[in-house]
């Protein structure tokens, strides 16, 4: 990923297994995998066209795991684009995790 640069997907159909949101509904659950080129502050949007349920982001560092422990919970979004922050270290890999609370998203 360049930085600055977009990324847009679409959450897969499917059951989640993982309940990490604040309100403990599982989902869909989309995980990437990210390696940051410069240690800083780097801008996290997360566009929600589908409506009618929440998305909530997640991160942690790669090396605890692919697991449904250790998430650090970032924001959920129910309509439109909202962008969170995160601090990300130079070299190191980050897994970041949508999490719909509804199969359709």
């Amino acid at each position: 990923m360049t930085c600055g640069t977009p990324t847009a997907f679409n959450l897969p159909a499917g059951t989640g297994a993982w309940s990490n949101g604040p309100y403990g509904t599982p989902g869909n659950e989309v995980v990437y995998l990210y390696t940051a080129t410069v240690t800083g502050n780097y801008n996290v949007s997360v566009t929600n066209n589908g409506g009618a349920s929440w998305v909530d982001l997640f991160y942690k560092q790669a090396s605890l795991g692919c697991g449904s422990t250790g998430w650090t919970y970032v924001n959920d979004n129910y309509l439109g684009t909202e962008t969170q922050t995160v601090s990300l270290t130079a070299g190191v890999q980050h897994y970041f995790m949508l999490d719909a609370y509804r199969d359709w998203e």
